[in-house]
C-alpha cells in the first residue's frame, strides 16, 4: 500500500463514526478493565469524533482520549453544527470562534483532519461557493486538513 499523510502507515484506514456503540459487538467480559474506546482502538486504527458535532468537549476530554489509545491511532474531528448547519460555513464571527475551538480540540488529541459536514439545505450557488471559499480562506491552518462533506 501507499503511505499515509504522516508517512508512517497505510494509505487507507478503516474506522467508524464514533465508538460508543461498540458495546453491541463486544461483551463486557471482552473489554474488562478497558474503556469502550480502548477496546475499539484494538480493532480499528482511526475513529471520527462524532459527538463534537453536537457538543464542544473540553480539551482535557480530548487529551484523555489521546492517552487511552495507541500511539499510531488517529482521530478525525467532526466540526460543530454551529459552523456548518447554523452559520452555513459563512465566515461569521460565531463560525470562526467555533472553528478555533475545533482546532483546539484537534490539537488536544493530535488530530490532523477536521470534517465539515454541511446539510442538504446548503444548495450549490455562486453565493454559497463564495461564502465557503471565504470561510476556508479565513480558517486554513498549516498542519491540518479540512474535509468538506456535502449532503443532499
Amino acid at each position: 500500500m501507499g503511505s499515509s499523510r504522516r508517512g508512517d502507515g497505510p494509505l487507507i484506514l478503516v474506522g467508524t463514526c464514533g465508538w460508543s456503540r461498540l458495546y453491541e459487538f463486544i461483551s463486557p467480559s471482552e473489554r474488562e478493565g478497558r474503556s469502550i474506546l480502548e477496546a475499539y482502538a484494538e480493532l480499528f486504527p482511526v475513529a471520527e469524533v462524532n459527538s463534537s458535532f453536537y457538543k464542544f468537549h473540553r480539551p482535557s476530554t480530548y487529551r484523555g482520549w489521546r492517552r487511552s489509545v495507541p500511539e499510531g491511532f488517529e482521530f478525525t474531528i467532526k466540526c460543530h453544527r454551529s459552523i456548518t448547519h447554523e452559520e452555513m460555513m459563512r465566515p461569521t464571527e460565531r463560525a470562526l470562534e467555533a472553528m478555533d475551538r475545533m482546532y483546539e480540540a484537534a490539537e488536544a488529541c493530535d488530530a490532523r483532519i477536521l470534517l465539515l459536514q454541511t446539510p442538504a439545505s446548503l444548495k450549490p450557488s455562486e453565493e454559497a461557493f463564495r461564502d465557503v471559499e471565504a470561510f476556508f480562506d479565513a480558517v486554513s491552518r498549516e498542519g491540518f486538513q479540512l474535509v468538506w462533506e456535502t449532503r443532499g
